[in-house]
């Protein structure tokens, strides 16, 4: 039977040019929804990022998802802040 390989951390994968480097990037920015009443939502993000108002808070909260996956950005807990 085969021994399974050594598990690494972090610290053991280099990049390209030899500097240790995380796996994965820190956020730069936290995104949150603001729903300001009925058909009145918008997400923002601490990075200056700002979507288009939306009348449904989900589609709002969608936009604030796809900003946060495209630019690595965290997502705020709770996501939907009521204004």
């Amino acid at each position: 039977m085969v021994a399974p390989p050594p598990l690494l951390s972090i610290a053991d994968y280099k990049s390209a040019d030899g500097d240790h480097k995380p796996a994965v990037e820190k956020p730069h920015g936290i995104v949150t929804v603001h729903h300001l009443g009925f058909g009145n939502s918008t997400a923002t993000c601490s990075c200056g990022w700002e979507g288009r108002r939306r009348r449904l808070k989900a589609a709002a909260e969608q936009d604030a998802w796809t900003h946060s996956i495209l630019e690595r950005c965290a997502v705020a807990c709770p996501l939907v802040i009521t204004w």
